[in-house]
C-alpha cells in the first residue's frame, strides 16, 4: 500500500498490483460463494465470480484514514472515493437472490452485505434501464427494496466505468462523477474522472450514530459461468486528523554514564543533571510537509522504561525534566504519581511546532540517593515513546500524530549507565588496636 495525494486529502487504499492468488491479502476480509476461489487477484485487479449463486464480498474496516463514526464531523473540505469497476452482464438486474449487481461500498454500519446501513455506488436493477446510482440503503445489500437512490445516472451494462464520489461534511453535499469506455478504464485514476452525473444532499447516515466503518466490494450473481466482476484502483478519504506529524530519537544525544551523586532536586535548569536523551518532534513526519497548514501542540508525552526489568524509575529517579532549548517544559519529581517504576508522564503541556519544521526535546534527569533496592551501579536508563502517548491539540488547532514506529534511545554500551561514586568511607566497626614492639 502506498500513499497519494491529489486535490482533497486521498490515498490508494488498494491497485491490486500483485501476484495471481485466491487469497486478496493487504487486510481484505473475503466472504466467498466458493471458498476459496470466487474471490481472487487476477491480472493485477480484484476479481468476483462462480457458478453458485449467492454473493461474494471483500471489506475492510478503513476507520484508521477518517473519522466514520459521523461522516459530517470530519474536517475536511472534501471527501474523495473513487473506485474503476466492471462487471459482464449487458442488463445487470439487482440484489434480490440470483440477480446480477455489483456495488461499491463506500461506508457500512456492518461487515456483513446482508445486514447494516450505509453508501454505496450500485449498478444492477430491475427494468430496462440500468442506472449507475450513487444510494443509500437499509438492512444491506440483499434485496433491491433495500437501496434508496440519492444520485440515479445513464445506463450502463457489460463496459468498463470510472467513478467518483465526492461528500463535503459542512452541507451533507454528494456528487458522484462517471466515465466510461467499452475497451478499459477510461482513467488510471479514478479520482481524475470528470463527467459529473449530479448533486445531491443527503444525511441519513452522516451523523454520529451511523459509523460507516466498512467499506468493501461487492459481485451479487446466479450461477452464469462466464459472469464475473472486476475492481481496481480503490482511493478513499485520508483525514489530517490521522496526522502525520512523529517523533524520532536523536541518534548518540545519551550520555555515557549519569553519576549517583548527582542528587539535585527539582524543577532542574538546562546545566542541573545529566542528558540523558533527546527526541525530535516533526510536523509532517520525515518530509516535514504536510497539508494542514497547522503546527503540530503536543499536550502530553509519557515515556516508557525500556529497561524495566531491571531498574526502577520510581526509586531511582529524583528528578526528570524536559527542555525546550534551555526551558524547562516539564518536571517530575520522585513520589508524583506520573512517575512510576514503569513510565514519566508528562501532561499539561504546550510544546508548539511550527508548520513544516521539527524541534528537539532534551530529558534529563538526576538520581535519588540511595537508589532504591534492586537499583544497582552498572544499570542502565533507556527510554521510548509511543505514538498513543502522544496527545496533541484537536485538529482544528493542531497537525495530528501518525501511528509512527516507536522511538527508543540507544541501548549501545556504555550509554546512560549508573555509575556509583563514593564520597565517603563508613566503618560500622573501630578498628582494632596495634601494639608496637620496638627491639
Amino acid at each position: 500500500m502506498f500513499f497519494t495525494t491529489i486535490h482533497a486529502q486521498s490515498v490508494l487504499l488498494d491497485d491490486f498490483n500483485r501476484a495471481d492468488n485466491n487469497t486478496v491479502g493487504n487486510g481484505w476480509t473475503e466472504v466467498e460463494t466458493v471458498s476459496a476461489t470466487s474471490i481472487s487477484i487476477a491480472s493485477n485487479r480484484l476479481k468476483m465470480g462462480s457458478t453458485t449463486a449467492g454473493r461474494d464480498w471483500a471489506y475492510q474496516d478503513i476507520s484508521s484514514h477518517y473519522t466514520t463514526a459521523g461522516l459530517s464531523n470530519n474536517t475536511m473540505d472534501s471527501m474523495v472515493w473513487a473506485i474503476n469497476f466492471y462487471q459482464t452482464r449487458t442488463d445487470p438486474s439487482g440484489f434480490d437472490n440470483s440477480n446480477y449487481g455489483i456495488a461499491f461500498v463506500l461506508g457500512s454500519t456492518n461487515a456483513s452485505c446482508t445486514d447494516g446501513n450505509g453508501y454505496a455506488v450500485v449498478l444492477g436493477k430491475s427494468g430496462e434501464i440500468d442506472s449507475i446510482r450513487l444510494a443509500k440503503f437499509s438492512g444491506g445489500l440483499d434485496l433491491n427494496s433495500n437501496i434508496t437512490n440519492i444520485i440515479s445516472y445513464s445506463d450502463f451494462g457489460k463496459i468498463y466505468i470510472s467513478i467518483k464520489v465526492t461528500y463535503i461534511p459542512s452541507t451533507n453535499t454528494w456528487k458522484l462523477y462517471v466515465e466510461s469506455n467499452s475497451i478499459t478504464f477510461p482513467q488510471s485514476d479514478p479520482r481524475n474522472t470528470a463527467t459529473l452525473a449530479d448533486t445531491a444532499i443527503d444525511n441519513t447516515y452522516t451523523s454520529t450514530s451511523y459509523d460507516l466503518k466498512y467499506l468493501g466490494c461487492l459481485w451479487n450473481h446466479s450461477s452464469g459461468s462466464s459472469e464475473y466482476a472486476l475492481f481496481d484502483d480503490i482511493y478513499i478519504p485520508q483525514s489530517s486528523v490521522i496526522g502525520t506529524s512523529d517523533i524520532v530519537a536523536v541518534a548518540n544525544s545519551e550520555s555515557s554514564y549519569v553519576p549517583s551523586n548527582d542528587n539535585t532536586a527539582g524543577p532542574l535548569t538546562s546545566t542541573q543533571g545529566t542528558q540523558v536523551w533527546q527526541f525530535k518532534i516533526r510536523d509532517g513526519g520525515a518530509s516535514l510537509n504536510d497539508a494542514d497548514n497547522l503546527p503540530t501542540i503536543v499536550t502530553g508525552i509519557k515515556i516508557s522504561n525500556a529497561n524495566s526489568a531491571n531498574i526502577n524509575w520510581s526509586t531511582a529517579i529524583k528528578s526528570i525534566d524536559l527542555f525546550d532549548g534551555s526551558t524547562n517544559i516539564g518536571s517530575l519529581q520522585n513520589g508524583s504519581a506520573n512517575l512510576t517504576a514503569t513510565y514519566a508522564y508528562f501532561t499539561g503541556l504546550n510544546i508548539s511546532v511550527s508548520d513544516n519544521t521539527e524541534k528537539t526535546i532534551t530529558v534529563r534527569l538526576t538520581l535519588n540517593c540511595p537508589l532504591g533496592t534492586g537499583n544497582d551501579d552498572g544499570d542502565y536508563l533507556r527510554f521510548n515513546i509511543n505514538a498513543t502517548d502522544v496527545s496533541t491539540q484537536s485538529s482544528s488547532t493542531s497537525s495530528q500524530m501518525a501511528n509512527f514506529s516507536p522511538a527508543y534511545s540507544s541501548d549501545v554500551s556504555p550509554r546512560n549507565e549508573i555509575q556509583v561514586t563514593a564520597t565517603r568511607l563508613l566503618f560500622t566497626q573501630q578498628p582494632p588496636l596495634l601494639k608496637l614492639t620496638l627491639q
